[in-house]
């Protein structure tokens, strides 16, 4: 067998990959980043070691549609890009799930080590479940114990001090009574997004920055919709940021596992850290773009679970959307002088449509959160799936116009036969098997009158939110 050459560059790999064992694979190596100014990018190398110690390199990049700052040649920010990398990894580990990763890029201190492997445990779990994955060493019969064992190796950590434990979420700064000037707020093309727009709006932010990270390269110029919202709400130009995955090597060895008898479905990328990439990353970003605050749109029904279990862990396909997560990335991110928070948690799916369709009315046709969109730029509803019949209940629900949600499917939804059974789902007439959709038919039903106290919203952004809550429409049933 020929010996592996050291890792040079990015995304080519000396050996080619022959997937003949899964469980052959023993660790991946978090071998080190860069950032190339000239590229606008941040470059994350990664290998996989596999018996007897082949290696599979890859490469990741995190590209800025704008110039980075010239002070991160001195002064880089070290403790965010080390915890970005650890968020840009996981799209490599999720197809080998090796029961070790060794961190040699840079340090974390043993703080931020538990938050990774609880992040990788609990927001992969919908993964080892597709999957069946019942041990991260691959042994026949054994339980399911999510040890990812993340080794600091590397000289930093070895001769400087590890930067201090954060346990609980930071306060908030302290001017944080009075309105700061500007918030980045990430924009994807729905409801969530616009509504959290709006609402800085209302509540006297002066310059709100749109973030948007596109996952294929490009998604940004492909899709109408995610420019005409931001041009809507009249913000400041957006901070785009591209994701540049998969590596041609990779591309290449999965392309060998699938056409393998069996293999074809063997640890697949079928569950993704998307939103904890897109925290790390919003992060990173609104230190480009000097904003203190990152305002989320993730709601309350990100905390439930999808009904069922896997090695002892509840499946919870939207960990990293869920308050369990945006509390600890809050503490990871505030000394990095961010301040993390999602401005919709106090509310459920349903409360938050009555608020968009309050605050954000023009942007109705406009918006998109669809699990299966058509067309070459994926910008036009389906109409069967369970987002396009929720949104259309919902919607249908709180304008007064009923042709305001017939015009945006085209079509009037309830009388559409193919889409019945997701309307029967969210009813909780029919068994709900998908995880698509995670929303508890007792809160598609009817708005709830409770506030979640579980939120960090800051104190200039409170009175806001409780003013609408308490100002809300009520729903008279339909006899």
């Amino acid at each position: 067998m020929p010996k592996a050459k050291p890792a040079k560059g990015f995304g080519t790999a000396t050996v080619a990959p022959n997937p003949q064992d899964e469980c052959s694979f023993e660790t991946t190596v978090f071998d080190k980043y860069e950032i190339n100014f000239s590229a606008k990018a941040i470059r994350y190398s990664v290998q996989v070691i596999r018996k007897p110690k082949i290696i599979e390199p890859f490469g990741l990049s995190i590209v800025f549609h704008e110039a980075l700052p010239e002070s991160w040649k001195t002064d880089p920010p070290s403790r965010l890009l080390m915890g970005l990398g650890m968020a840009v990894i996981s799209h490599v580990w999720t197809g080998f799930c090796t029961p070790t990763i060794i961190v040699r890029a840079g340090r974390l201190s043993p703080d931020d080590v538990r938050f990774w492997q609880d992040v990788y445990t609990y927001g992969l779990c919908e993964h080892f479940l597709i999957n069946q994955i019942e041990s991260l060493d691959g042994r026949a019969g054994g339980t399911l114990i999510v040890d990812i064992r993340v080794v600091v190796d590397s000289d930093e950590s070895k001769t400087t001090p590890q930067p201090a434990a954060t346990t609980s979420a930071a306060p908030p700064p302290a001017a944080a009574v009075s309105v700061p000037k500007r918030v980045m707020v990430p924009v994807g093309g729905g409801k969530d997004s616009a509504t959290v727009l709006q609402l800085m709006r209302k509540a006297g932010v002066a310059q709100v920055v749109p973030f948007f990270l596109a996952d294929p390269t490009g998604e940004w110029q492909q899709c109408w919709r995610y420019r005409a919202v931001c041009a809507a709400a009249g913000t400041e130009a957006p901070c785009i940021v591209d994701f540049d995955w998969p590596s041609a090597n990779y591309q290449r060895f999965h392309a060998i596992k699938r056409s393998r008898p069996g293999m074809q479905n063997k640890w697949d990328n079928s569950a993704r850290l998307w939103a904890a990439l897109c925290a790390f990353t919003a992060a990173t970003a609104a230190l480009v773009r000097d904003c203190e605050y990152v305002a989320v749109g993730n709601e309350r029904s990100a905390n439930l679970g999808n009904g069922v279990s896997w090695g002892g862990h509840v499946v919870n396909h939207q960990y990293d959307k869920s308050f369990a997560f945006e509390a600890r990335a809050h503490a990871y991110l505030r000394p990095c002088g961010v301040y993390y928070f999602s401005a919709l948690m106090h509310l459920w799916d349903v409360q938050v449509v009555e608020h968009f369709c309050r605050l954000a009315r023009a942007f109705v046709p406009l918006i998109i959160s669809c699990n299966e969109p058509l067309g070459r730029a994926n910008s036009r509803w389906c109409g069967q799936c369970e987002k396009c019949a929720f949104v259309f209940a919902m919607l249908s629900a709180f304008l007064s116009l009923p042709h305001e949600a017939m015009a945006v499917w085209g079509d009037d939804l309830l009388e559409t036969t193919e889409i019945f059974p997701r309307f029967d789902e969210l009813c909780g007439r029919r068994e709900q098997v998908q995880a698509e959709l995670d929303r508890a038919p007792e809160a598609s039903l009817a708005l709830l009158d409770e506030w979640n106290d579980d939120n960090l919203l800051p104190s200039w952004l409170e009175p806001t939110c409780r003013e609408l809550f308490q100002e809300r429409v009520r729903v008279t049933p339909v006899k």
